[in-house]
């Protein structure tokens, strides 16, 4: 067994056990195993960013928290696992976002778990998170790696020029390479983790 931390590797066996549980259509369940067989196979160096919150988490992440457990067993223990891992994240602004306005530089906040700037140092596999304050629309983007989202809140994503879509808690939005993507969230804050392989 590899000698990952305790809470991290508590926290990737759950989420794996939630996304295996997804009946995910054929190319996210590929991106979600070979992910994980990559986890699974070797480990990164120690993350040495120093710990920091925005000050979006202290209002908006436990009520985000306390939404994405209702109801759910499962998706309750993940959370109760990453409150233990939070305290040690680097919280930051995605690059550039001054010039969404500053309700989208204000109202998000992204951290890494696994890769650049994560707890777990590595360039393979990319875990990490986002969090929005109600009514805010995080800005369009694109990327080469394909992503698979777990929402942990409700929300509402678009791909391409194509309608808005919601999903709630426990549910998944699969990116494809290179598609512009955005996300907003509603009356509630927004949480999500992410998956990418770069």
């Amino acid at each position: 067994m590899l000698d990952r931390p305790d809470r991290l590797r508590a926290f990737l066996e759950q989420l794996h056990a939630i996304l295996v549980k997804q009946q995910l259509e054929k190319t996210p369940a590929q991106l979600v195993n070979s992910a994980f067989d990559l986890l699974g196979q070797s480990l990164g160096e120690a993350g040495e960013k120093p710990a920091r919150r925005l000050p979006i988490c202290n209002d908006w992440l436990e009520p985000a928290l306390e939404l994405g457990g209702n109801g759910s067993a499962p998706r309750r223990h993940l959370l109760n696992i990453f409150r233990a891992l939070e305290p040690r994240l680097h919280w930051h602004r995605r690059s550039g976002s001054l010039s969404a306005g500053r309700t989208f530089y204000e109202g998000h906040a992204n951290a890494m778990l696994i890769g650049p700037g994560g707890l777990e140092v590595r360039d393979d596999v990319w875990l990490g998170l986002t969090l929005m304050a109600p009514q805010v629309n995080y800005m369009r983007h694109q990327h080469p790696p394909e992503e698979l989202y777990l929402a942990m809140t409700c929300g509402e994503w678009q791909q391409g020029d194509g309608p808005w879509f919601a999903r709630g808690p426990g549910e998944t939005v699969h990116n494809q390479s290179m598609i512009h993507h955005a996300m907003r969230s509603g009356e509630t804050p927004l949480f999500t983790f992410w998956l990418l392989r770069p």
